[in-house]
């Protein structure tokens, strides 16, 4: 069971200007056959929200720390959908701060080399399957979860050890797919990005709220636009006509977040992330019902257990 189907207000394919969803086909809640879309996302936005504890301070933290993640997020099925996915579910969660491997907002990463002004490594992302009762892509070959890695640079533009960080990301991840049905792996091609990056953590120190907000833009080659916006003539009906995209200019986002520490165990983190897919490579295709998708979601983090060993590793 993954939830009731909810009636439809609009026409297919139908776009507001003001880019909000215009269709709600599913309030989906992860139970059994949900389980493995719901972890991916909850994770996704333990570590996209901009806000575990270690952020707090610059001093000596726990070499890893352990917990309870409760949290609801609703985000597109995929980038330039018009449907929308609702998860909320617990998941245990972890932070860790070791010298080369650092888990914690942004998902699990590898430092290679660090510097007071460069930060080499490795990055590592994702995304849920596409439910196969999404409208735009009804009778085409399903997609999978998406998992990503690959090389990436931090350039700190006040340097690493500055209160309130300001820095310049960049990725370049190569991205495969795993099938909902029998978990076969395929190559889909390359995805990049190009961010800037604050966070804030002395504005309302006493208050112990932190914030901060990244923008940028994203990259992808031919295989990886194919892989979501690519319409095949054996799937073509009357309102998707066929489709090949090419590799470039895969859109603009903007994100915020802002945490509350309740206590020494609890933490509330608030995220909002807006993606603009206008002069994209691939906004042609019929499958971009929208230009424009929103993602918000809401956590409570409980931490339970921590070390107590100390870490000088931050893991912004």
């Amino acid at each position: 069971m993954t939830g009731s189907t909810a009636s439809r207000i609009s026409h297919p394919g139908q776009r507001r200007s003001d880019g909000l969803p215009v269709v709600l086909r599913k309030a989906r809640f992860p139970y059994a056959s949900g389980w493995i879309r719901g972890c991916a996302v909850m994770l996704s936005l333990l570590f996209a929200s901009e806000g575990t504890a270690e952020e707090a301070v610059r001093e000596p933290l726990p070499l890893w720390e352990m917990g309870l993640f409760f949290g609801a997020i609703s985000l597109p099925q995929y980038s330039g959908s018009d449907e929308y996915s609702f998860y909320a579910i617990p998941l245990p969660y972890l932070i860790y701060r070791g010298e080369i491997l650092r888990a914690n907002r942004d998902g699990v990463r590898g430092v290679l080399l660090q510097g007071q002004w460069m930060e080499t490594g490795l990055s590592f992302g994702g995304y849920p399957p596409v439910p196969e009762e999404n409208d735009a892509r009804r009778d085409m070959p399903r997609i999978g979860a998406i998992l990503e890695g690959g090389p990436a640079v931090n350039v700190f533009l006040r340097g690493r050890d500055h209160p309130d960080p300001f820095y310049v990301a960049l990725a370049l991840r190569g991205v495969i797919s795993v099938s909902p049905d029998n978990l076969d792996l395929a190559w889909r091609g390359l995805h990049g990005d190009a961010r800037l990056v604050y966070h804030n953590h002395t504005w309302l120190k006493e208050q112990n709220i932190s914030m901060g907000m990244n923008t940028g833009v994203d990259f992808a080659n031919r295989r990886y636009t194919e892989c979501f916006y690519e319409v095949a003539s054996e799937y073509t009906t009357p309102e998707r006509v066929e489709y090949s995209p090419s590799g470039g200019y895969a859109g603009f986002n903007a994100a915020f977040y802002i945490n509350k520490r309740l206590s020494s165990h609890w933490l509330l983190a608030c995220y909002y992330r807006w993606t603009c897919l206008s002069g994209a490579a691939f906004v042609d295709s019929p499958l971009v019902e929208t230009e424009h998708n929103h993602m918000v979601g809401l956590a409570l983090l409980w931490t339970a257990l921590q070390s107590e060993r100390l870490s000088m590793y931050t893991v912004e």
